[in-house]
């Protein structure tokens, strides 16, 4: 926990970062190969903040 007031806010930092590993990081995400596609353009992460 440390940096976080609850388990609250660990757990959803967890998310974040899970989402942002399946879906934005890298050329080839883990969401692409599992044939998931979501039409995020050039800066994925601002796509997937507005979807």
């Amino acid at each position: 926990m440390r940096g976080f007031k609850s388990f609250e806010s660990a757990d959803a930092f967890l998310d974040l970062r899970r989402i942002t590993y399946n879906f934005v990081r890298g050329d080839v995400t883990r969401a692409m190969r599992a044939g998931i596609s979501l039409e995020l353009g050039w800066n994925r992460l601002e796509g997937l903040i507005k979807i």
